[in-house]
């Protein structure tokens, strides 16, 4: 759609198709897959219940420091 104001087209988008979305998603989810599979070829994961383990002790430290 085409307006005009002011003696000037002014474009305008009314309607923007729903993969629009996606495609604008999807190299966002590639860059942190990405980001994912380097972190566990690096050895900087660690099993979930360790890491909470950790979490819950470190929060209680410094409820009773």
């Amino acid at each position: 759609m085409v307006t005009f104001r002011y003696g000037r087209d002014q474009r305008v988008v009314k309607h923007v198709n729903p993969d629009y979305y996606q495609m604008q998603s999807e190299p966002e989810l590639l860059r942190t897959l990405a980001e994912s599979e380097d972190d566990v070829k690096n050895g900087r994961i660690a099993p979930i219940k360790g890491s909470f383990d950790d979490l819950c002790a470190s929060l209680l430290e410094r409820k009773d420091g």
